[in-house]
């Protein structure tokens, strides 16, 4: 699902962090919580945040339309932060969060 969202994208993303980030990057994360009934599992509900950072507002406006756009040809429902300037690293934040739910697949056992 990620590789939709981000496909288009001339940055780099990561789960986590960059040891050195570059000028423009993402990073998400992508919490999941598993569930089912009959003591087997069978569902995974993805809850992810991504955060776009770029420093200069061009790219970050051209990176956030392509998220976007994304988001929207594969139905997503998704909330988007107002853009934020962080003084200290002096780079702009986005940050875009969305729900979606995938069946799992079965481990038999042996």
């Amino acid at each position: 699902m990620l590789n939709k969202v981000f496909s288009g994208l001339d940055i780099p993303y990561k789960e986590t962090k960059f040891k050195k980030a570059p000028s423009d990057y993402i990073i998400y994360k992508d919490e999941k919580n598993f569930g089912g009934a009959d003591l087997k599992i069978f569902l995974c509900d993805h809850e992810v945040t991504v955060e776009l950072y770029g420093e200069k507002i061009e790219s970050i406006q051209k990176n956030e339309n392509i998220i976007e756009k994304n988001l929207r040809n594969i139905g997503m429902e998704y909330q988007k932060e107002d853009r934020t300037f962080i003084e200290g690293e002096q780079i702009y934040l986005t940050i875009f969060s969305f729900k979606y739910k995938e069946k799992v697949k079965t481990i038999k056992e042996d």
